[in-house]
Order: C-alpha cells, then structure tokens, then sequence
C-alpha cells in the first residue's frame, strides 16, 4: 500500500510528467489552467507540514506569510485580471471572417482545429486548407495555392512562429496586401498572381 506522502507526490508529479510529455510529441498543454489537478495535493502538503510544526506561533506566522504570498500572485503579480495572456485565435479568426472571409487559408500551428473551431463558431465555411511554416513546406503550400482561385489568401500563425526562409518565400512569391498582430496570432493577407 501507497503511503499518504507517495500518493500526494505522485499526484503531483504524473500530471506534469503526461503534460511534457504531451507537449513534446504532440500538441502543448503545459499550460497553468491544464495543471490545475495538482492544486489539491499541493494545498494537503501545504497543510500537513503546517500542522506538524510544534509552536502554535511560528504556525500562525507562516500560514500569514503563504496567505500573503499568494494573494500577492493573484493580485498582484501574475495579472491574470487585468492583462490578457491567452492566445487570441478566436480574433484572429473573426479577423478573416470579418475580411473576405472564404478565401483560402495556409495556418502554421499545432492543428488545424485551433483556427476551424473559431470558423465553425463564427458560423464561417472556411477552414485550414493547409498547413505550412517550415522551409519543407514550401513546395505543398505553393502547390496548393496554385490550385485556388485568383485573388487572396490567408496565412494564420498561432503557438508557433513560422522560419523566416518561409515567410520570406510568401512575401517574394505574393503581394501582402495586410498583416495584423494579436496576442500569441498573428494574420497576413496576400495577394494570389
């Protein structure tokens, strides 16, 4: 049998060992709201060792002391409230919805779903139609924009930053025509020859 201790350090550790893992192979999810399982073990470690010092003074000082600690982390210091920290793919998104929406859209991020969730929410057709960011896939993306239509396209960046060799070959092969920044997204609109 699991001794309490083992059990809350275990608690602690699996979910940040599947999360590094996950982000790693796959698709990042070592994120703060994601890791918030491992509050509770946390918070009973806290507590047991609290409990276990002997003087009733010293105890009393360092509940103080943890309790000010992290009021000032969530008020103060992390600024959860007052600055927005997530990744605006729905804006980014709303962005291409709101601008010629239907147009062809290259994406360099970790799936597909992070821009068509917002498209499907945005009651918009439009989906990734590939996705590219890497001097690798220089010659897909070209050969799936050369079977579009005359006119734009779109080239929506999120979690990741696309290589330069890339973005460079865009801005020398089509007209960019607009570009907009958001927090952790970016768009770029270019011209089709």
């Amino acid at each position: 049998m699991l001794s309490a201790d083992l059990l809350l350090l275990l608690w602690i550790a699996v979910p940040f060992l599947a999360s590094y893992l996950q982000s790693k192979v796959s698709t990042p999810v070592m994120i703060i709201r994601n890791l918030i399982i491992v509050v509770p073990p946390i918070y009973l470690i806290l507590a047991s060792t609290l409990q276990r010092i002997q003087w009733p003074a010293v105890r009393h000082a360092w509940s103080a002391v943890l309790l000010a600690g992290l009021l000032y982390f969530l008020i103060g210091q992390y600024g959860y409230y007052d600055t927005i920290k997530k990744q605006q793919f729905r804006e980014a998104a709303q962005f291409v919805v709101e601008n010629e929406d239907g147009r062809p859209v290259v994406a360099f991020t970790w799936g597909r779903r992070y821009f068509d969730y917002y498209f499907e929410a945005l009651g918009s057709e439009n989906r990734v139609g590939i996705l590219g960011g890497l001097p690798e896939d220089i010659a897909k993306v070209d050969a799936f924009l050369a079977r579009q239509t005359p006119g734009e396209f779109w080239f929506m960046v999120g979690h990741r930053e696309p290589e330069r060799e890339f973005v460079e070959h865009l801005d020398r092969s089509y007209e960019l025509l607009d570009t907009r920044e958001f927090v952790g997204t970016s768009v770029r609109k270019y011209q089709l020859p």
